[in-house]
């Protein structure tokens, strides 16, 4: 049996969390067939295959920020009932989706300018008049509305307003779309699966409880592996008293592939030195990253930084202050580029940067409705424990906003975060 460099003991989860956060881990790889096919080739490469990353887990690393590289707005496509409200209430869930009354006033005055009801009152007529045109107004072309429009004659003066006023509703979507993604980023950067037991995740945090803990519960798996005598059944019933592979779902799923995994060995007759090859190869990783403890990430600063930081080298209320800044330049360009989609010609948003005064509330509506950072907790909070809605004069990201702009003066952080947060209006003319 092996033995542990380190006492097999808790430090912020419980065994049963960690446990749990082993069985979370190896569930988000896939289903049973894939994950176990997965596990058995590198068994079958331990010592001789390249010791690089398997193309699985690059695909599900790389996965989280292409789907938001990929959509300029999440509603995009969503046509509403032909009906005035239900296309009023369409439009207001976009200008708030958590529907805050506070938000909304602001982004229908500052971002909108107030063209929510002539909007809505527009595209209900259309809705009934040019259906076609209607439809195309929600999709993810303006140059696909214009040449609509002019098949079906609708007057020019409609038709830009039309493409004006729809473009501003989708980029206050996509400004919205990401800074909820932010707060995932902040607060679930796993998504559903386990990734640790703090509301708000410094890279520590995360670091601990997605990697270290668990390494120490698989750890004391392979210490006791010799000792699981008798059925498959009995040895399922072992691990869950050890609290080494609990009874649920995830646990299941886990035992299930371990079963698959023997089958397909000895479907191969693969010798057992080479199962204990690969133990051997990744006995050693698997102690290091056991050793991890909360002295490590407090030297090494990881405590005190967030994922975000680690992953794009801005805090979650940087991102926001990003986010913002490229939504007022995305807003300041619809009409221009508008007017060169009629002409039938394209073009590049005008260089222009908004006052600092107006990227700060900017970025404070954003983060009141997103709420994608810890000290947005109490914004809006007044002292008699109600919402008092947005300040105009709430100082709170005007420090974000200023180490945002002097971070990004690094090229290496700005592409990293425009490739992923970066809100191009031009896309909405292909």
């Amino acid at each position: 049996m092996r033995s542990s460099p380190v006492p097999s003991n808790r430090r912020l989860l419980t065994y049963s969390q960690a446990a749990n956060a082993v069985a979370e881990n190896v569930r988000a790889l896939g289903g049973v067939i894939p994950v176990a096919t997965l596990i058995a080739n590198r068994i079958c490469d331990a010592g001789y295959g390249r010791r690089v990353q398997p193309a699985e887990f690059q695909a599900a690393k790389q996965s989280r920020d292409a789907i938001l590289r990929s959509t300029l707005a999440t509603n995009t496509g969503f046509v509403p009932e032909r009906n005035l409200q239900a296309i009023k209430d369409h439009l207001l869930a976009i200008t708030s989706p958590e529907r805050k009354t506070a938000v909304e006033e602001w982004v229908l005055a500052d971002w909108i300018h107030n063209r929510l009801i002539g909007h809505a009152d527009m595209l209900f007529m259309l809705s009934s008049t040019h259906p076609k045109v209607y439809e195309a107004a929600f999709g993810p072309s303006v140059n696909q509305t214009i040449q609509l429009a002019r098949r079906d004659d609708v007057k020019h003066a409609w038709v830009r307003d039309l493409c004006i006023n729809q473009a501003r509703f989708v980029l206050v979507a996509s400004a919205h779309y990401r800074t909820r993604h932010v707060r995932q980023i902040a607060t679930s950067p796993n998504g559903g699966l386990f990734c640790g037991v703090e509301d708000w995740k410094s890279a520590g945090h995360a670091l601990l409880t997605t990697i270290a803990e668990p390494a120490l519960r698989i750890q004391r798996i392979y210490e006791c592996a010799q000792t699981f005598l008798g059925t498959d059944k009995t040895v399922r019933k072992v691990l869950a008293e050890k609290k080494l592979l609990l009874n649920n779902e995830a646990g299941d799923l886990v035992y299930l592939i371990a079963l698959e995994v023997r089958a397909i060995l000895l479907r191969r007759q693969i010798d057992p030195a080479k199962v204990q090859a690969f133990l051997d190869q990744t006995w050693d990783p698997l102690v290091e990253a056991g050793a991890i403890t909360r002295k490590t990430v407090r030297d090494e600063g990881l405590n005190n930084i967030s994922l975000s930081s680690l992953w794009y080298g801005l805090e979650p209320s940087e991102l926001s202050a990003y986010i913002a800044i490229q939504l007022l330049k995305a807003l300041n360009a619809v009409d221009d580029l508008v007017d060169r989609a009629l002409l039938g010609r394209k073009g590049k948003p005008i260089d222009w940067e908004p006052t600092k005064a107006a990227a700060s509330i900017a970025t404070t509506i954003l983060r009141y409705e997103s709420r994608p950072d810890r000290e947005t907790v109490q914004m809006g909070k007044s002292r008699s424990g109600g919402d008092g809605g947005i300040d105009a004069g709430f100082n709170g990201s005007r420090k974000p906003l200023a180490t945002m702009l002097e971070k990004i003066s690094d090229p290496a952080i700005e592409k990293a975060v425009s490739d992923v947060f970066g809100i191009d209006p031009t896309r909405l003319f292909l």
